[in-house]
């Protein structure tokens, strides 16, 4: 990873942070969690820039359908974990076709 990828990195997990996510960054994992707060679509734009991202875990209540599949375009990108809102089937595979595994978490009640 370049030194610019790594600053920028950086300056979005702070913002990942500051919206009540979490991540690990380890020399193994690299994985970013917002699966406890209903982002909007432009706070969700900031994970676009994100390098070297292995798993995503978000909550897409607020989020559309091709904001979605934009995360799942992240170059890199292993698995997506979503919540918050009904996937279906066709949606389902048209995001797996874009590479990463997904998985999809039903909100407890």
């Amino acid at each position: 990873m370049t030194p610019d990828a790594q600053a920028r990195n950086e300056i979005i997990l702070v913002e990942v942070e500051r919206l009540g996510g979490s991540f690990v960054w380890e020399a193994e994992t690299f994985a970013v969690t917002l699966m406890d707060v209903a982002v909007s679509e432009q706070d969700a734009t900031v994970l676009l820039e994100l390098s070297g991202i292995e798993l995503i875990a978000i909550n897409v209540a607020h989020i559309s359908a091709p904001m979605l599949m934009s995360i799942a375009r992240i170059v890199g990108l292993k698995s997506l974990v979503v919540t918050g809102r009904c996937v279906d089937d066709n949606e389902l595979r048209e995001l797996e076709s874009l590479g990463p595994v997904v998985q999809v978490v039903e909100n407890e009640a």
